[in-house]
Formats: structure tokens, C-alpha cells, sequence
């Protein structure tokens, strides 16, 4: 009988290009990846039988004020709520002539125009 593979593993193993790194913490898993993967992995999450993470519960960015093109990071939360987890997803937002460049994930989750409007508008 195979055990069953840990969540972060099972990521790993399925999207292996995708992601930099994954964090474990008590409030849940925090994976790094570049921007233009984040539709990919959503739809990773939200359409596998095993990770069913089918509710975005918020999206917000920070700023970390560095001159560089990445100085913006936004972040991702998922739920599933058959497994009871939460998921982070963490990018950075690229800056081009002074515009903020993010993939939109309202395909995905109806409810991120507001959340994104809301975070974009900060940036």
C-alpha cells in the first residue's frame, strides 16, 4: 500500500517548474513562483480532486520600497475547505515604465476583480 504523499510534496512533484520553494508553517503552505505561473498553479489547486483548494479568500500586496523592477509582492490565499488548509501563494510583480504587471485570476475565482482592483490600487 503507497502512503499517501504530504500536499507540498505532492505540488512539487506535479508542477516541479513552477515553483521556487515551499514553506511550511502552522497556518498553512506558502509557495513561491513567478508571476506568470500563478494561473497555471491556481488552476492546479482548484481543479485537483486531492487538493480542492476552491475558495480564494484573499489577495493583497506589500511593498518592500526597493528600486528594483520586483519591489512589489503579491499575495495569494486559498482554502480548501475538505482538507481544512490554507494556501499562500507569494509572486513578485514586475514593474514596467512605472505600471504594475500581474496576471489576473478572475477566470478562475470570480470574486478576485474586487480583491484585485483593491490590491493593484495600491500598487
Amino acid at each position: 500500500m503507497k502512503a499517501l504523499l504530504k500536499p507540498e510534496h505532492f505540488i512539487l512533484q506535479i508542477l516541479p517548474s513552477s515553483i521556487h520553494s515551499i514553506k511550511l508553517a502552522e497556518n498553512g503552505i506558502t509557495i513561491n513562483l513567478e508571476q506568470s505561473k500563478v494561473g497555471i498553479v491556481i488552476n492546479f489547486l482548484k481543479l485537483s480532486s486531492l487538493m480542492n483548494y476552491n475558495t480564494l479568500l484573499d489577495l493583497w500586496a506589500t511593498d518592500k520600497i526597493q528600486p528594483e523592477n520586483k519591489r512589489f509582492t503579491l499575495y495569494y490565499m486559498l482554502l480548501s475547505m475538505k482538507r481544512n488548509l490554507r494556501i499562500y501563494l507569494k509572486t513578485n510583480v514586475e514593474i514596467v515604465n512605472t505600471l504594475a504587471k500581474a496576471m489576473s485570476v478572475t477566470k478562475e475565482f470570480a470574486s478576485a476583480g474586487f480583491l484585485e482592483r483593491r490590491s493593484m490600487g495600491s500598487i
